[in-house]
């Protein structure tokens, strides 16, 4: 398709580990830019800290860290 500008891989909620294998298995792949897990990251956190048993900033953290270690896994993924 002439239109198509590119692919996101989008995470549905899955795990760190199945997402990897995603990741290594489009990486080379030109049309796959990039991905968007937002559920991946804080689904698990948000239920928790809903509940009350962990700060604001805990969440937060918790958060940051499961997205960075997504991009690390991306770029070494992608020979980066």
């Amino acid at each position: 398709d002439p239109y198509i500008r590119g692919i996101v891989i989008l995470g549905l909620g899955e795990s760190e580990e199945r997402l990897a294998s995603c990741f290594k298995a489009v990486a080379s792949t030109p049309l796959v830019k990039g991905f968007a897990v937002g559920r991946t990251i804080f689904a698990d956190v948000a239920k928790i800290w809903m509940k009350g048993e962990m700060s604001d900033a805990q969440a937060v953290a918790m958060m940051a860290d499961k997205y960075q270690k997504l991009c690390q896994i991306w770029d070494e993924a992608r020979g980066r």
